[in-house]
């Protein structure tokens, strides 16, 4: 009889063990959380290069015919900036040749820099080939590729931006 009542104790789990198990969990969803954010704000930037490419198209087809980069949307033939619309996207500006995509803070997240910055690079051996473009701010191009304006500091966290970006 007394082994039974030492079986009926046993069952369940102790107190200890619960709040151990309740801790790994807690520690576990603050890791997976902030980095589920960033694969989510990642998933909705994905749309900001597919609008962007107009405007990339527009700045590389201007600078075949004149040789230089345009100033603004109406040189490079774009309507205007807040006319490029997307779930994330608010407006694409051409500004020297740079190709400026804002988004909206309530999509992407407040306290992240709203801005994707797309850089035209002219190679310096080769001024008259087509443009090379670097996303962000990696200056991941190949040498002699002269990179064209500067990343605000309203940019992108790097961490936000595809692999190819960073």
């Amino acid at each position: 009889m007394t082994g039974h009542k030492i079986a009926a104790r046993r069952q369940g789990f102790t107190l200890i063990e619960l709040m151990a198990v309740v801790s790994i969990i807690g520690v576990l969803a603050a890791i997976a959380l902030p980095a589920y954010q960033d694969y989510s704000r990642r998933a909705r930037l994905a749309e900001s290069f597919g609008l962007a490419q107009e405007a990339q198209r527009a700045v590389g087809e201007y600078y075949d015919r004149w040789g230089r980069l345009p100033a603004n949307n109406a040189v490079a033939g774009l309507a205007p900036p807040q006319d490029y619309r997307g779930r994330a996207v608010t407006a694409i500006t051409v500004r020297d040749g740079m190709v400026i995509i804002d988004h909206d803070p309530q999509v992407m997240g407040a306290g992240t820099g709203q801005r994707l910055y797309l850089r035209p690079g002219v190679l310096s051996r080769r001024p008259t080939a087509a443009l090379v473009w670097d996303c962000g701010s990696s200056g991941r191009v190949a040498a002699g590729v002269e990179l064209i304006g500067q990343v605000g500091a309203d940019g992108l966290a790097s961490r936000l931006l595809p692999a190819a970006c960073r």
